[in-house]
């Protein structure tokens, strides 16, 4: 091969031996090698990067080189062996043979020494660790070989940080030492740490030996930034910081493209710990300009927000007295907050229904944060502005700045457990904020257990918890703006199930939207929405009761979030409508502090003394508008308003009422269907227009439990039947708060007569719990002509009846009451045991109303009759009652 450059090279060549090939791939090199060594032979074609042979070529016919020697130190650091780097070190060869060459070569040091003695020395300073490779030679010897290594060696650092004007010693000064050259935005520094008091700092451990960058940030200061160099041993390096002059800065925020002025707010965060140190804003009204205070010479972040644009974080470094920075905001969809409530709790057991432990098939699944971290990536796919906070870091304060607040606590089971957390979301919707919120145990632990009944009503507007792992998401509204804006969501959401809290149906309040119920448990809800008005358009607040990373197709996920958030920012109509009508108090003077409420939405207005009231502001939709006094009864009345119109004339009469309360505190004794019975004697008569009764009962199981009430008149309502589970007591108003569980209703005491025993009974029908009877109560209300005028006789009942006769037991005489709603032939007739008549009470015509019977325990003769039990029986018309009488002499 023709034009191929050849090079021998080895310790005793220098310079190296070059020749290149002829026509006939000759290279020709005359070769004086001083040394027995093995030399390189190397060729390269002309113009190509490699090379296309490599030889060794062996020197022979040497001597062998008697007793080399190689060492090494380092004085300054008493290093024997080796070297270190950016000290001086030592290397020295030895022979027996007079006369030597030595070359060392690596970790920075190229040298040559060629002594006429048997010993030779280098002196050089290595600038990195590894080997130095050293040679031993004498012309016509073979040469020797060896190594030296370059190690590490360490120092100890400390040092004080002062005010370089006062001299006064600064604590909390971030220090840090980086490599001599590090590239800081990339590199780690060597040790990084705070100076303490008096201005103290210290590495922590021992450091390598060598050159440093060191820098020193504190608030209020100058940066610093110098050189040093570590030694072996104690080293010690003090700092002293300028202090800081101030500068201001000011520019315009405006919206990319279109230069639109923009109102905007702008914090102002210290770039050392990202504390908030200032606050400004813009006026759009003046081209969106904007100045800050005196900011002392530092690094900081400004943080740019505007509703419906992207928030802007900037790095600005004032070093200057002015400084200029202009903001460019893009739009956005919407600005939302991410909270992750994530506590990583993880329950082994959730109890079901009847508060029995239920155990699931699987393993539980971790990282309960990846909700919160999936539904943030969603969301600024879909090109809103999120901000992603931890639920213990974030401030409820600044809640009312997003559009959106999405409370995120995936499958973790803890969520909402430190009552600061609801009490900041109740604060939070009570001001009318958009909420998300989901996770299937945030439902399980408000509304079953432990059990957070404010948090139940206030945030989430649900009843109850109803089941775990309860399938696939199935659509049951499927007109509903949420299943349709902007995307058509599918009929079925598929779910998988790893944990509790993944799959949660939830039993809402009644004024709760189900979009999404279950394919287990169909009509109980997995996407719940309420609306705080009746513009159907947008929503207050969506309840996933599910964890969002386990909806299994995570295109369809993220169209549900989409159309969520969607609904939650859609736009309303603008509430013109009202209501307005007037309240008349009966028996009252003047009509004035009556509340009138429309529903949903909470709008309300007051009375004045002549009983007038407006509601306005309202919504196009259906309303429930109720008008309340304390003492009256409530009257409610269901109202329309299309077009934003004023509906007039809706009137209300409210009618005193009448409360009457008993805490017997009695112990209800465990499975047993017995149960007890306390009483109340109501003396004032009348026909009632309604009844509520208040329930105070603690029990340790409250799915046990039957509560009835019954009348004077015998008629019976069941007020709870065995309902419920652990999760709460049962203290609440009938119907006031809660309806009853039935049979009967409360309204089935309207148009009885009100004077007499009335009677609660309370049974508990399975083993393992108890409970106690504290109060009970009746709040009775009646129409204007029985209200307040003592016993009544003249009043007409709405039906037939025969109340309880009074005393019962009796001794000498006993009352007997009974209705008649019309003019009607009447019979009330005594029976003993074996059906035989004794006397007749009352026989006859009798006109409609209220009429008393009594009996002195003898027969129609005038006998005394024996002690026992008697019944009593009434007929009138085809109606017919039988009471039961005991005769005690």
């Amino acid at each position: 091969m023709t034009d191929v450059v050849v090079t021998i090279d080895g310790w005793g060549i220098d310079p190296a031996l070059v020749d290149t090939t002829d026509l006939l791939g000759v290279a020709t090199i005359t070769v004086d090698a001083p040394y027995g060594e093995i030399l390189t032979v190397v060729g390269r074609e002309i113009g190509q990067a490699y090379d296309c042979f490599e030889e060794p070529l062996v020197v022979t016919g040497a001597t062998v080189l008697p007793s080399p020697q190689i060492e090494a130190s380092v004085d300054a650091v008493g290093l024997v062996g080796a070297l270190t780097p950016y000290y001086l070190g030592t290397i020295i060869g030895r022979t027996s043979h007079s006369g030597l060459d030595m070359f060392a070569s690596g970790c920075g040091i190229d040298a040559f020494v060629s002594s006429s003695a048997d010993t030779a020395l280098i002196e050089d300073t290595p600038t990195s660790l590894g080997n130095i490779t050293v040679v031993l030679s004498y012309p016509g010897y073979e040469i020797y070989e060896g190594s030296v290594p370059v190690v590490e060696v360490y120092g100890t650092l400390t040092g004080t940080v002062t005010n370089a004007s006062t001299g006064d010693s600064l604590a909390g000064v971030a220090v840090s030492f980086f490599t001599a050259g590090a590239d800081t935005a990339v590199e780690d520094p060597v040790f990084e740490t705070t100076s303490g008091a008096g201005g103290s700092y210290s590495a922590p451990d021992s450091i390598l030996v060598g050159p440093y960058d060191v820098y020193a940030v504190e608030f209020g200061y100058l940066a610093f930034d110098a050189s040093t160099f570590v030694s072996v041993g104690a080293n010690v390096y003090d700092i002293g910081l300028t202090p800081a002059p101030s500068g201001v800065v000011s520019g315009t925020v405006t919206e990319v493209g279109t230069g639109r002025p923009i109102t905007a707010t702008i914090d102002i965060y210290r770039s050392d710990d990202m504390s908030l140190y200032s606050q400004t804003s813009s006026d759009s009204l003046a081209g969106g300009a904007y100045t800050t205070a005196a900011l002392p010479y530092f690094a900081y972040v400004f943080r740019v927000r505007a509703s419906h644009f992207m928030t802007q974080n900037i790095p600005v470094t004032v070093d200057e007295a002015t400084e200029t920075e202009n903001v460019e905001m893009v739009p956005t969809e919407g600005n939302l907050l991410v909270i992750d409530d994530d506590t990583g709790g993880k329950a082994t057991a959730k109890r079901g229904d009847k508060g029995e432990w239920l155990v699931f098939d699987g393993t539980p699944t971790s990282g309960t944060e990846k909700s919160a971290s999936i539904i943030a990536a969603d969301l600024a796919t879909l090109g809103y502005d999120v901000t992603t906070e931890t639920s213990a870091a974030t401030d409820p304060g600044t809640w009312p700045l997003y559009d959106v607040v999405i409370w995120s606590a995936g499958d973790d089971t803890q969520p909402v457990s430190v009552s600061a957390y609801r009490s900041n979301l109740n604060q939070y919707v009570a001001g009318l904020g958009k909420l998300l919120i989901e996770g299937g145990e945030v439902g399980y632990d408000a509304a079953s257990y432990p059990g957070y009944p404010n948090f139940t009503d206030t945030t989430l507007h649900v009843a109850s918890w109803a089941h775990d792992g309860s399938g696939n998401l199935t659509l049951a509204m499927p007109t509903h703006p949420l299943a349709t804006i902007p995307n058509i969501l599918p009929a079925t959401l598929t779910m998988t199930y790893g944990n509790y809290g993944d799959q949660d149906a939830m039993v809402p309040d009644g004024d709760v939207a189900i979009v999404f119920d279950w394919s287990s448990y169909s009509g109980q809800g997995g996407v719940l929405v309420y609306d705080d008005n009746a513009d159907p358009a947008s929503a207050q607040i969506v309840f996933y009761s599910f964890d969002y990373e386990n909806v299994t197709d995570s295109t369809a996920r993220k169209d549900l979030l989409d159309n969520t958030i969607a609904h939650l920012l859609a736009d309303e109509s603008s509430p013109d409508g009202s209501i307005s009508g007037n309240v008349e108090l009966s028996g009252q003077a003047t009509y004035e502090g009556v509340i009138v409420s429309a529903s949903p939405g909470g709008r309300s207005d007051t009375t004045d003394a002549s009983g007038d009231y407006l509601i306005d502001g309202l919504y196009d939709g259906v309303y429930s508008v109720t008008a309340s006094k304390t003492g009256f009864g409530d009257s409610t009345a269901v109202v329309a308003i299309a077009g934003g119109a004023t509906v007039t004339d809706v009137d209300f009469k409210l009618y005193p009422v009448f409360e009457y309360m008993d805490s017997p505190e009695m112990a209800i004794p465990d499975n047993t269907p017995t149960g007890i019975r306390a009483y109340i004697d109501v003396p004032l008569g009348g026909v009632m227009a309604s009844v509520d009764c208040y329930v105070d009962i603690t029990h340790s199981y409250k799915g046990d439990v039957i509560v009835e009430i019954t009348s004077p008149e015998s008629t019976t309502v069941r007020l709870h039947n065995r309902t419920g589970s652990s999760a709460d007591n049962i203290i609440t108003w009938y119907d006031i708060e809660t309806a009853c569980d039935g049979p009967g209703l409360m309204t089935d005491f309207a148009g009885e007569w009100s004077e007499g025993t009335w009677e609660i009974w309370v049974s508990d029908n399975a083993s393992g719990d108890t409970g106690t009877l504290h109060t009970w109560g009746l709040r009775i209300g009646f129409p204007p002509s029985t209200a307040g005028q003592g016993v009544i006789v003249s009043d007409i009942p709405a039906k037939h009846f025969l109340a309880r006769n009074r005393p019962n037991p009796f001794g000498q005489l006993t009352h007997l009451r009974f209705g008649l709603p019309r003019d009607g032939r009447v019979e009330v007739a005594v029976y003993d045991v074996t059906g035989r008549r004794v006397t007749v009470l009352a026989s006859g015509q009798y006109p409609a109303g209220i009429h008393t019977a009594q009996w002195d325990g003898t027969d129609s003769a005038g006998r005394p009759v024996a002690s026992g039990i008697y019944f009593c029986r009434f007929r009138a018309d085809d109606f017919t009652a039988t009471r039961s009488l005991v005769l005690m002499k």
